[in-house]
């Protein structure tokens, strides 16, 4: 479970990525989904912390998991966009969110509801709504993080 996790978190990293740039006002591509592999290794142990952790707050009760889930919700934008390793991204994210964790929480379970809802249609919906999720996160982080949308910020090779 947590190596899927790990891997998920790569992935999405790359989209996360890819919205950001977007925001920026910056060229996208298909291409930048896969930009975040040179960020996979802090990537991929926090996806694989995050699943474990909200897993093992879930066994205990469902609304342990779902707040850490919540409080955690920066974690991949950060890695992607100011290139922090992955404890470092959790617990500045833990204490981004925290003031919001309500709010937070219910964006979380808005996303995945319409992300689930795209399941719905043979799986194809899932095309259409699956790329919310890194949308929603990127304009969480946006939100919480305004000075880094200032002006627009170099793609890594431009700097």
């Amino acid at each position: 479970v947590a190596i899927m996790g790990a891997l998920y978190a790569v992935f999405m990293g790359g989209m996360v990525k890819m919205a950001l740039n977007q925001i920026r006002g910056l060229p996208i591509s298909i291409g930048d989904v896969f930009n975040s592999f040179p960020q996979a290794v802090p990537l991929m142990l926090a996806g694989a912390l995050n699943t474990l952790g909200v897993g093992l707050g879930i066994s205990f009760c469902l609304v342990p998991g779902l707040i850490l889930a919540a409080l955690w919700l920066l974690t991949i934008p950060l890695i992607v966009d100011q290139n922090m390793d992955a404890i470092t991204a959790m617990k500045t994210s833990m204490r981004t969110v925290q003031p919001q964790v309500f709010m937070a929480l219910l964006l979380g379970f808005l996303l995945m509801l319409v992300a689930g809802l795209g399941k719905l249609a043979c799986g194809v919906g899932v095309l259409l709504t699956y790329p919310l999720i890194p949308i929603g996160l990127a304009l969480l982080y946006r939100d919480c993080f305004p000075e880094r949308f200032q002006q627009p910020i170099l793609p890594d090779e431009d700097r």
